[in-house]
């Protein structure tokens, strides 16, 4: 019985944190996407807030889970990665439109 209690409380914990956590970055994302704040803004501000807490609140559960929040907002926001672009090898063989498979037909 106080198995199942404290495995229903742990669930009940981890919803809470998972829903708390869809209601902060759906108001921040509201806020930059209305242009009120950028997103660097906004994690400053956290990192302010977080800093002005007690001590309890800088424990490295507490960051960890707001690093991850700040790890969204950044991609989310932030500037674009580089990534690879190809690029056409010269003297390689050319694209030859025989070579196209025949579009799909519209089945009667």
């Amino acid at each position: 019985m106080l198995n199942e209690f404290l495995i229903s409380l742990n669930d009940r914990l981890a919803a809470n944190r998972r829903g708390s956590f869809i209601l902060d970055i759906a108001a921040l994302s509201l806020l930059i996407d209305r242009g009120l704040s950028t997103h660097e803004q906004a994690i400053q501000r956290i990192r302010e807030v977080q800093n002005a807490m007690p001590e309890s609140y800088r424990s490295h559960d507490v960051n960890a889970r707001v690093d991850f929040a700040v790890d969204v907002l950044r991609q989310v926001y932030g500037s674009p990665q580089r990534r690879w672009t190809p690029k056409v090898i010269e003297g390689g063989a050319g694209h030859h439109p025989d070579d196209d498979p025949a579009p799909p037909t519209k089945a009667d």
